[in-house]
């Protein structure tokens, strides 16, 4: 009697462990880098700043990594203490990529439903990424923080946090 129970408890315990792994991956979908579904910004013009006057831009060819199937960009503005809520800046999916962002305050006026002219000096734009791959895992810069200091996501967390400030010219 006592061996089965022991081995009940065996096989309960085994059971517990196998499925909490599976929850693990499920919770964690970044395990390694390769796994990753990483979109990658390569920045064409050395400054990510832009002008209130729309004489400068940021610009950058955005890649992904294989597994990556959509990804969705969503852009916050900050100007005198008061931040809004999130927009959306725009969605993508696999076939999309590659492509080029450029962002200038003629585009962002747009996105918030304002004129150009309202674009000021010290106002910042918060983007925040989001992909899904093709297993419907969901990444976010959540995500990536697990990775901190890793050298090879140095460069592809600016698809899923980055930010443009105007600036005087």
């Amino acid at each position: 009697m006592k061996k089965i129970l022991y081995l009940s408890i065996l096989l309960l315990g085994g059971s517990i462990f196998f499925t909490s792994c599976e929850d693990d991956e499920k919770l964690n979908p970044i395990q390694t880098i390769e796994n990753a579904a990483v979109v990658s910004f390569m920045i064409i013009n050395d400054d990510i700043n832009i002008g209130p006057t729309d004489t400068r831009i940021f610009s950058a060819e955005v890649d992904r990594q294989e597994r990556v199937q959509s990804y969705v960009l969503e852009v916050t503005r900050t100007f005198n203490g008061t931040t809004t809520d999130p927009v959306s800046f725009g969605s993508w999916t696999a076939n999309d990529f590659p492509f080029t962002m450029t962002i200038d305050t003629a585009k962002l006026a747009n996105i918030f439903g304002i004129n150009e002219s309202e674009i000021q000096a010290n106002d910042r734009f918060n983007f925040l990424g989001t992909t899904v791959d093709d297993r419907g895992a969901v990444y976010t810069i959540e995500n990536f923080n697990i990775f901190s200091g890793s050298p090879e996501l140095t460069f592809n967390v600016d698809g899923y946090e980055f930010e443009i400030r105007v600036i005087d010219e």
